[in-house]
């Protein structure tokens, strides 16, 4: 199977981002219940260890549409958050978890993999800084699109952003942001590592005492870096658009973040690209992007997630494509203490390439979907249990269609 792997990481981090909207209140109200235990000062530093285990099991390691193989997978993931300062205030904080995977029947796949982030958030009274950075060496192999016959892939996934905002007066706020992403595979496959650089001067306006809208222009550039079964370098993409949105509170029980905006991108016409015999197509498309959380009641709560971006092939000189993907996640607390809860997960994503010199029309699909539970025994220590599917298809032939599914139960324990 052949599909852009930062398709996948987006998807990944969109499933992030609407869990965390979901499970925000969650962990807010009972953050303050037992603050005494698992965090440690060093002078001004807190010290917060962090551990989670769990065993999954999944009928499809390999993401093979006929002779399937399944396997259990016993994850332990040991690690450390230090933080100066108060997350309600301004604050530093660096964690750090590694991971340890174990297979019970497929003992060539395990693995071990580091994962390195870091937040910073600064206010004052007229300028403001926030940022993080996201480093993960990862181990295992590749779905959602690309098939490397089960091998296991090392690669590592970089991640900076950084935005600076200086307000101009009590409702308005100028800022530019500075975004750095890289994925690079292990040398001996047949991808590209690819490095996105990204620049954004924004505008932000308080219409209202709880809701802002905002402007912004972005222009950046894409490169691939050349591999074993590259035979010319890939040219360089470069894009630029734009976005005007919304965020905050539009309802008394509604939240979240609305923009909708306009990309174009461009491979240029380098003599290499041109002498492969490849055109100079670009492609220019709406994008934008939607997290909504809806407060029906004290214990019930949905989030709807909605990305449509712009996305550089991996795998084809000069390919680019349009990433459609929506999300919705319900959540449902269950008792008078709201420890127990119930989470509804719902996915789909497109991937629409466009033509290029290794095919003609080429459209990949996504279903996802999942049941969770989760019980907290303590603010510190929460359980869970879940029941997860994915169904990958593609109208291009030599993509191999498959479908997996996942039990997985385990325990967090930490902050």
């Amino acid at each position: 199977m052949k599909m852009k792997f930062a398709t996948q990481t987006a998807r990944c981090a969109q499933w992030g981002c609407v869990l965390s909207l979901a499970l925000g209140g969650y962990a807010t109200a009972h953050a303050s219940d037992s603050t005494d235990y698992l965090i440690f000062k060093v002078g001004k530093v807190t010290l917060r260890p962090l551990f989670e285990s769990s065993e999954t099991f999944n009928d499809n390691i390999f993401y093979q549409k006929d002779h399937t193989t399944s396997d259990f997978i016993t994850t332990v993931t040991p690690g450390l958050k230090a933080q100066l300062g108060q997350l309600d205030g301004n604050y530093f904080n660096i964690t750090f978890r590694h991971d340890e995977l174990m297979y019970a029947d497929q003992a060539s796949l395990n693995a071990s993999q580091n994962r390195l982030g870091t937040k910073l958030f600064y206010e004052g009274a007229r300028l403001s800084i926030q940022g993080s950075d996201i480093f993960e060496s990862l181990s295992g192999p590749l779905g959602g699109g690309i098939s490397t016959g089960g091998a296991l892939i090392d690669r590592s996934v970089y991640y900076d952003s950084y935005t600076a905002g200086y307000r101009l007066s009590q409702k308005t706020k100028a800022y530019s942001t500075l975004t750095l992403s890289r994925i690079d595979y292990d040398r001996k496959l047949s991808l590209f590592d690819t490095t996105t650089l990204r620049g954004t001067l924004g505008f932000e306006y308080s219409a209202f005492a709880k809701t802002t809208v905002f402007g912004e222009a972005y222009f950046g550039q894409t490169s691939l870096s050349v591999n074993s079964f590259a035979t010319v370098k890939p040219p360089t993409a470069t894009f630029a658009g734009g976005f005007v949105g919304a965020r905050g509170d539009f309802t008394e029980k509604m939240t979240g973040t609305l923009k909708i905006g306009y990309e174009s991108r461009d491979f240029g016409n380098s003599s290499a690209a041109l002498s492969s015999g490849d055109s100079a197509k670009g492609l220019a498309s709406p994008v934008a992007s939607m997290d909504i959380k809806q407060l029906f009641t004290e214990k019930l709560s949905a989030v709807l997630s909605y990305e449509r971006s712009q996305q550089v092939s991996v795998e084809y000189q000069r390919a680019a494509l349009v990433s459609d993907s929506v999300r919705l996640v319900v959540s449902q607390k269950v008792g008078a203490s709201g420890k127990l809860r119930f989470d509804l997960r719902l996915g789909y994503s497109l991937a629409a390439f466009e033509p290029n010199q290794s095919f003609r029309k080429r459209n990949d699909d996504i279903f996802e979907g999942g049941l969770g539970m989760f019980y907290a025994f303590q603010p510190w220590m929460v359980a869970y249990a879940g029941f997860d599917l994915q169904h990958f298809q593609s109208d291009l032939p030599v993509v191999v269609d498959y479908d997996q599914h996942r039990i997985t139960v385990g325990l967090n324990v930490g902050y």
